[in-house]
């Protein structure tokens, strides 16, 4: 079981994790910062979700924004009807702080910032325009890509 920080979605934070695979939020308190993982959620439907690297605070007194640094985020968007036998829906809430078990969620997520390991293997068309995507924080139907042979 791991503490994963359950935020509610917005195009402003899609746009933050595809383009710098950070998110800016609003903490009140301390608890938010000994949180192992992100949940993103749209009406309680899971859409991301990430391993938090570090955080990065201001000084001073609650509220403040705090960065989230992820070091690997998965798209749950496509797979949300599995992802519900994973998680009580009903127990997430935006702004909360819950327990469950995460590791499955990675393998049944999309990677949106993974390295392809494959030695020798294939990109595919989508593949690229994905990972494009994700690196210049834009929508993926705005890749467009072209090959030349000579």
């Amino acid at each position: 079981m791991a503490k994963v920080l359950v935020l509610g979605h917005s195009d402003q934070l899609s746009k933050e994790l595809r383009a710098q695979r950070a998110i800016n939020v609003q903490i009140v308190a301390l608890e938010p910062m000994a949180c192992e993982y992100v949940l993103v959620v749209h009406n309680r439907i899971p859409v991301w979700f990430g391993k938090i690297d570090k955080f990065a605070v201001a000084s001073g007194a609650f509220p403040k924004i705090a960065n989230i640094q992820l070091e690997a985020v998965v798209s749950l968007e496509d797979n949300w009807p599995e992802t519900a036998s994973l998680i009580d829906l009903d127990r997430i809430e935006t702004g909360k702080i819950v327990d469950f078990q995460v590791t499955p969620l990675f393998g049944i997520g999309k990677p949106l910032n993974s390295i392809d390991e494959r030695v020798g293997g294939v990109l595919s068309v989508d593949e690229a325009a994905t990972r494009l995507a994700w690196t210049y924080g834009v929508e993926k139907n705005q890749v467009k890509i072209s090959i030349e042979l000579k």
